[in-house]
């Protein structure tokens, strides 16, 4: 927490008008550079920090962030939460001229989501919160947003090698391996494991890609005896009999969903009385709670989508009005939650 030091406290330790170390600290000039420094060197001394209301009325100019993620119909969709973390940041700092715009788009149409990218371009935003959706489209989305000089925070998962100036969420691959490790310890020898993805759409996002990933590596470095297989599944579970027959041609025991849809396998399984097999999954939206506490469910991984929302708009805040350049990234903990901690878990994890 920044210490009480006024303009008149550096002047007097300086040696120098009140006006100077004005000048000093808007950079405006009419400043030896001898004199600069010593002013500087005091403001850092005290552990002075500028009035930041009113260094960013001064500059007269209104920053726009903007927020290009998934659309989310309601409070049981992983993408609400987000939006709920974005929005209580601005509330804190919005003394300090920042506009908030969303684009949100259709998570299963590229049209839509081409059309709103479109439209931010066109825009032109100062920064942008965002979150890679479709691996096709990245390059494109990343060079457009260089060309334009808009600078953005990315969640849920990271790009590394883009030039965003800071990433908000979990290690995901490390995050997949926790999941792998906790099959192992629900699991005996000879009981095998279905990777099932619940799909709305056409493609798995680079997020649960990499969880997959990790889960596959512990599971391979580990020597399971767990036959880890795969299978693509739609919304719309009930209509097929294909994870059924599934179950009972490969002995599958344990099921891992690498997104936020477990409670429609959890919900599958408890209408055809498939109650002996375990299943790990992700996100604390209300249908996985109440399915994480009736034991349906047996392990949910949080990755804190509230905490992502609002420290990516506190990494732009930093940037654009206290002049950070070097934003580092934060990196959340892979939470493990079950029936027994989930209540606590919720009450703990407050903003």
């Amino acid at each position: 927490m920044s210490k009480k030091v006024s303009v008149k406290d550096i002047a007097s330790h300086a040696n120098v008008s009140i006006g100077t170390v004005d000048r000093v600290i808007h950079e405006r000039g009419e400043v030896s550079a001898k004199t600069a420094r010593r002013v500087k060197a005091v403001i850092k001394e005290l552990g002075y920090e500028p009035n930041l209301i009113a260094r960013s009325l001064a500059t007269k100019n209104a920053h726009t962030l903007a927020v290009f993620l998934p659309d989310s119909k309601d409070s049981n969709d992983y993408w609400h939460y987000p939006i709920v973390g974005i929005k209580q940041a601005i509330n804190e700092i919005s003394d300090h001229g920042i506009n908030l715009k969303f684009y949100f788009f259709d998570l299963n149409d590229k049209d839509d989501f081409l059309e709103k990218y479109n439209r931010l371009i066109s825009d032109k935003p100062d920064v942008v919160i965002t979150a890679p959706m479709f691996e096709e489209y990245h390059s494109e989305v990343f060079q457009q947003f260089e060309e334009n000089d808009i600078k953005y925070v990315l969640i849920d998962s990271d790009v590394a090698n883009s030039s965003r100036i800071s990433f908000v969420g979990q290690h995901t691959e490390r995050s997949g391996r926790v999941a792998g490790r906790l099959m192992c310890s629900l699991l005996k020898g000879g009981e095998n494991t279905l990777i099932a993805n619940i799909l709305s759409g056409s493609d798995i996002t680079p997020v649960i890609q990499k969880r997959i990933q990790g889960f596959r590596n512990y599971m391979m470095e580990n020597n399971s005896t767990s036959i880890t297989s795969e299978i693509n599944l739609p919304i719309n579970l009930n209509e097929s009999d294909e994870l059924t027959n599934l179950i009972a041609s490969d002995r599958i025991k344990g099921i891992f969903v690498p997104g936020s849809r477990s409670h429609i396998i959890s919900k599958y399984l408890d209408q055809r009385d498939l109650n002996d097999i375990k299943i790990i999954g992700y996100d604390l939206i209300e249908n996985n709670i109440q399915d994480l506490k009736a034991g349906k469910i047996d392990f949910i991984i949080s990755q804190r989508p509230l905490k992502q929302g609002y420290h990516a708009v506190m990494r732009l805040f930093d940037y654009l009005i206290k002049k950070q350049s070097k934003q580092e990234n934060i990196l959340l903990p892979i939470d493990v939650i079950l029936k027994e901690n989930v209540d606590d878990y919720l009450s703990s994890i407050k903003l």
